[in-house]
């Protein structure tokens, strides 16, 4: 994924991984056939990981460096934070639910919101 940041731009391998990220959510709450399901969670993981590689430098395009710290701090904050929060809340809607059916549609929801906010960026400021 760094590569393709390299030849793409941040912004469209963010758009790549965020859309792809979005799919495989969408498609927990669909798939029950355990080979489908692992090419499902495969294509998660690549998705998550791959957005992770790009979180810096995409603040950097947008920010420079010089406030860097900073942002990308608060950015690993609030994600350590949904990282804490969310497997209990998931846990919490299976108990209630008897599925995680609920919690996927809510991590898709909310990955629709982030991949919407990334497609209003404004194109990079030229340098």
């Amino acid at each position: 994924v760094g590569f393709l940041s390299d030849k793409l731009g941040c912004k469209r391998a963010f758009l790549m991984c965020f859309s792809v990220l979005l799919s495989s959510l969408t498609a927990f709450c669909f798939v029950g056939a355990h080979g489908l399901l692992f090419a499902v969670v495969a294509l998660y993981g690549f998705s998550h990981g791959g957005m992770f590689t790009i979180v810096s430098p995409l603040v950097a395009e947008y920010f420079g460096m010089r406030a860097h710290g900073a942002i990308f701090g608060t950015i690993l904050f609030f994600g350590t934070i949904g990282g804490a929060v969310g497997p209990i809340l998931a846990g919490w809607i299976f108990d209630t639910y008897a599925s995680y059916q609920y919690a996927f549609m809510t991590l898709a929801v909310l990955a629709a919101i982030g991949l919407t906010l990334v497609l209003t960026l404004p194109p990079k400021a030229r340098a």
